[in-house]
């Protein structure tokens, strides 16, 4: 459409879980306005669908293969557990250094994140924010309804992260438990395996001996 001279893009219907509220090729109006016309548009979508997670992304090429890293690096988390904390502190006591577009930013590289291990069997980015104690400073943001620096997009969106990072931790466990049954299970029919062999020579060495003493019987009276 056009708009005062110029043009306005829309979004097409059905390309929503493409929208990436950080593109960057953005200008700051550009991405507010896009912002506020998804937001506005996604009222009705249900939970999680309202909170314009980071889209999924492309698997890395081989020659960047390593850059699925970064996200899980110890620099990374600890930046985005300082700007959490600051954001959680009293707004009296609160770092002026800090604000509603930082933390969105921060919350929104922890979405990354999630997404990268969706396509990338290396990562260990849920695991790594679980024990930087992310994922409990989410859920206490997603719950701040009187934040000043978490208005409800955003907080959904620390919800939709927080959410994700149990369902996946959940995920590695049932794996992890499955692993392990499947390893005593392979170890219970090597172990039934091995005792069968076992039988099955020691019955021959009885039957080779049965027939020894038979074939022998004069000489061995």
């Amino acid at each position: 459409t056009t708009s005062a001279g110029k043009k306005v893009y829309h979004l097409r219907e059905g390309l929503e879980t493409e929208y990436n509220m950080f593109y960057y090729g953005y200008s700051k109006e550009q991405q507010t306005a896009a912002q506020e016309a998804q937001l506005q548009a996604r009222k009705k979508a249900g939970e999680g669908k309202d909170s314009c997670p980071p889209p999924r992304l492309p698997r890395l090429t081989k020659m960047m293969s390593s850059l699925f890293r970064v996200l899980e690096s110890d620099v990374l988390l600890q930046a985005a557990m300082v700007t959490l904390r600051r954001a959680l502190e009293e707004t009296r006591s609160r770092s002026k250094y800090v604000t509603e577009r930082q933390v969105h930013k921060v919350i929104f590289l922890l979405g990354l994140g999630i997404r990268e291990q969706e396509v990338e069997a290396r990562s260990r980015f849920v695991t790594r924010a679980q024990e930087a104690g992310i994922v409990e400073q989410l859920t206490r943001l997603a719950h701040d309804t009187n934040n000043s620096l978490a208005p409800e997009h955003v907080r959904k969106l620390a919800s939709w992260v927080a959410r994700q990072c149990s369902k996946n931790k959940r995920e590695e466990s049932i794996e992890m438990d499955n692993e392990a049954s499947e390893q005593e299970m392979m170890k219970k029919r090597k172990a039934e395996a091995a005792k069968a062999r076992q039988a099955m020579i020691m019955a021959k060495m009885k039957a080779n001996q049965a027939k020894f003493a038979m074939d022998n019987k004069e000489e061995m009276n």
